[in-house]
């Protein structure tokens, strides 16, 4: 059985998950590294790329890869239930917010 490409929020082919696209935009906020993240997690780096920096692979992150990025990035998954809280999250995790979260674990 065949299965299809999960639908972004715009339906379009090469768009990402909106939840994608907010933890790249909170990973990107933070300047994370990604080769520390993918040594952290687990998840290969080409894959972390394709998922949150590229602007030309456009990888959604599978469900376990969210869950591992979430804890390395200390982010709660429960504020991605709704749309209205995830923008109050983004909005809270400042680029500072975010980078003292994750200095003070290294």
């Amino acid at each position: 059985m065949l299965r299809s490409k999960p639908k972004s929020r715009s339906g379009g082919e090469n768009e990402i998950s909106y939840i994608t696209e907010k933890i790249a935009d909170i990973a990107k906020a933070g300047n994370v590294n990604l080769t520390e993240m993918s040594k952290a997690t687990g998840i290969a780096y080409h894959n972390l790329y394709a998922s949150l920096a590229s602007n030309h692979r456009r990888r959604d992150l599978r469900d376990w890869e969210m869950v591992e990025i979430c804890r390395y990035l200390k982010i709660d998954m429960n504020e991605f239930t709704a749309k209205n809280r995830l923008e109050a999250c983004s909005n809270r995790l400042s680029p500072e917010f975010v980078y003292s979260k994750h200095s003070a674990d290294a």
